[in-house]
């Protein structure tokens, strides 16, 4: 300390000042004990619990849209509840917990609860799928594998200090601290309890901030499908990551809380559609209180452009689903049948783009955004499985539309000609056994002799039976799979199946014996073995339909990063190729088949009679209707005693055709009935919805299993 020396000159006010100096030095050193050494613990806390650190920010996802830029995938602001962790006592913290789960619960706010014991009037229950799921987990959780649901559960309500609670509210306390526990959190790694909360809980937990220490309201983005069903199958959805993806990409960025395309677009093209997230700076103060400061850019994911048409969507979806509930009420013919669920598919025919695309039943994507309840789960989970997208996951038996592959095979080979005539006697004699009927033998009558265009029009099986043991069963596999059957058309979705081939090959692996001859028979009107997809036949018939070009069907039209960079084909066929497993550059699909004009006539003049002859098993239905179709029906028997299966694909305009479809019902009785399908999509994109509105639904051409 520095002390003036008095001279003798102005000696009280010198006393004064050193004085005043003293007395300062004084203080200081007592409010720096009292900082450092009586109140040193108290004061470092509070420090710490205002230090400073980065929180990530979360950057919206890229919006999803169709070929014209109507959005189908986009996002909006919504509130979401976060949970930081605070300084408190366990029984503080379960009693926080309750507090909050009773707040969204009262206010029918859905929140995040993984916890796999359900609880029900005291009644415990587990939520697995298998035996083996549930095995797993207590393994996983050191539970003994002989506990019930209800023991298990007070297994948890002891870890988790929980027993002056009511087994109810236990459940409800469990239900967040799993989560917490598995996820983790910290003051600066929040857990989020529950996604887009409504405006009403966000002024209950602002006004009541004190009652809930750690946790905020946040603005974040949220995804919504604003045509909510539409593409459902298409799109996909997002939820949160699971426990297993997050350990797998914590590497890459991923964070516990964030959202991750599980199915669909969203899933396929996750790497593109998720945004860049940024670090913000953020302060809590002892009491909780959370302060932001200034933050970086958040860079939003690419746009990914569909070759859909959102508006022929529409239509297909309406068409696909209003024809099943026709043919389940009995509109086409008497009696009701158990028609449920469907597919349908349009492609151009040159570029293979996909123009829609629909599978029924569908579902909402908006409903797993928040956190699907028990209520909305089991609605999903029915046995016609909404989620389940049949164009590129179901199997099935193609019937009658398989015979222009026979067809094409057949001429192509030389084995016939246009003109080469066949009588149909109704029943195949020329071996012991099997002896298969044409399917109008039933009626006491055969369709006499025909030539290939007349046997495509009236389905003749005897022809076919016929014309397919000239071919041959290896000829039949090898034209099959230069239409692209039996391969796996690498479309930008994940679970596409790759469907069976009817072969001398696939029986030897699959039953361990050679091929019996007359099993051709069967192979050669599109049963037997042969087990394909309706996006398969899709492309199938648009490869007819171009003359025989290569066709390759995808659903993505280009990708534009958010930079404005649209990237090439090239880099999303290399990305897709790892995610699905698929090589876009090596298959034995020929560039072009090279059928002759000869072949091509012959063929296209049965399809065309099957739309615009009045004998044609779709004449019904197109007779008024502008532009000429090319078609074909097909029925196909199911195991048991449910109605068949019904078909109809087709292309158009005949001349020149642009537009090829697929269409299936299951249980669909006629392949004509499912010729409606194909007649509503074919309106709207010539731009003639009003065409035809008088169609004779009633007065369709019989047809039996085997057509």
């Amino acid at each position: 300390m520095i002390f003036l020396i008095n001279n003798g000159k102005n000696d009280m006010r010198i006393f004064i000042l050193n004085l005043l100096m003293i007395l300062g030095g004084v203080i200081l050193i007592i409010r720096l004990f009292d900082l450092q050494i009586v109140n040193g613990a108290d004061y470092r806390k509070k420090a710490e619990n205002r230090s400073s650190k980065q929180v990530t920010v979360v950057a919206p996802r890229g919006e999803i849209l169709d070929r014209h830029g109507d959005i189908l995938a986009t996002n909006r602001d919504g509130y979401n509840v976060l949970m930081y962790k605070q300084t408190m006592t366990t029984d503080e913290r379960n009693l926080v917990i309750l507090n909050l789960v009773n707040l969204l619960i009262d206010n029918n706010v859905t929140y995040r609860d993984t916890f796999p014991i359900k609880l029900e009037k005291d009644k415990a229950d587990f939520l697995f799928d298998t035996d083996e799921e549930l095995a797993k987990w207590k393994k996983k959780y050191k539970i003994a594998s002989n506990l019930t649901a209800m023991e298990t559960l007070e297994e948890f309500r002891s870890k988790y200090k929980l027993e002056k609670y009511t087994l109810e509210d236990s459940r409800k306390i469990i239900g967040i601290k799993y989560e917490l526990d598995r996820v983790g959190y910290s003051a600066f790694k929040p857990y989020e309890v529950a996604t887009d909360i409504n405006k009403e809980v966000v002024a209950i937990l602002e006004e009541r901030f004190n009652e809930f220490p750690g946790v905020k309201v946040e603005i974040q983005p949220i995804r919504v499908y604003p045509n909510e069903n539409l593409a459902s199958h298409i799109l996909g959805y997002i939820s949160k990551i699971s426990s297993e993806k997050y350990e797998e990409l914590k590497d890459e960025g991923y964070s516990a809380n964030d959202n991750i395309g599980r199915s669909g677009i969203e899933s396929t093209m996750e790497r593109f559609l998720r945004g860049e997230n940024s670090l913000q700076k953020m302060e809590v103060s002892a009491n909780g209180k959370i302060t932001y400061y200034k933050n970086e850019e958040t860079k939003t994911g690419a746009q990914v452009y569909l070759t859909i048409d959102s508006q022929l969507q529409k239509v297909a979806e309406k068409a696909l689903k209003n024809t099943i509930r026709d043919i389940a009420n009995g509109k086409y013919s008497d009696g009701s049948y158990e028609a449920k669920s469907g597919a349908v598919v349009a492609i151009d025919v040159k570029s293979g783009e996909i123009l829609a695309m629909a599978s029924y039943p569908d579902y909402d994507p908006n409903v797993f955004v928040k956190g699907l309840s028990n209520e909305e789960w089991s609605k999903l989970n029915v046995e016609t499985k909404p989620m389940f997208n049949r164009n590129i996951m179901g199997l099935y038996s193609p019937g009658s539309i398989f015979k222009m592959v026979v067809a094409v095979a057949a001429l192509e080979e030389k084995k016939i000609t246009p003109n080469t005539i066949i009588v149909d006697e109704g029943v195949y004699t020329k071996y012991k056994s099997p002896q298969p009927k044409c399917w109008i033998w039933s009626s006491g009558r055969t369709h006499g002799p025909v030539n290939v265009s007349d046997a495509i029009k009236t389905s003749c099986n005897y022809f076919f039976y016929s014309v397919g043991e000239m071919v041959g069963i290896d000829k039949i596999e090898e034209y099959s799979r230069k239409f692209g059957l039996g391969e796996k058309t690498g479309i930008e979705l994940e679970g596409e199946k790759t469907g069976i081939v009817a072969s001398r090959k696939y029986v030897e692996k699959k039953e361990n014996r050679e091929w019996k001859i007359g099993e051709t028979l069967s192979a050669a009107i599109g049963q037997s073995y042969h087990s394909f997809t309706p996006i398969q036949i899709a492309r199938y018939i648009a490869i007819l339909a171009n003359g025989g070009k290569r066709v390759s069907p995808h659903i993505i039209k280009n990708v534009i990063t958010n930079d404005g960079t649209i990237l090439g084909r090239d880099v999303i066929e290399a990305y897709l190729g790892n995610e699905l497993g698929f090589d876009y550059y090596n298959d034995d699909m020929p560039e072009d088949l090279n059928i002759s004009q000869t072949t091509l006539k012959a063929v296209f003049s049965g399809m065309e009679s099957v739309t615009g002859d009045a004998s044609g098993t779709a004449y019904n239905t197109f007779k008024n209707f502008p532009v000429k179709v090319g078609g074909k029906t097909g029925s196909v028997q199911v195991s048991g005693s449910k109605a068949d299966n019904a078909w109809f694909i087709g292309f158009a305009p005949y001349d020149d055709p642009e537009i090829a479809i697929c269409a299936l019902v299951e249980h669909g009785v006629h392949g004509a009935y499912t010729a409606s399908i194909v007649l509503e999509i074919l309106k709207e994109y010539f731009g003639l919805k009003e065409t035809g509105d008088n169609i004779n639904t009633q007065a369709i051409v019989s047809d039996n299993t085997m057509m």
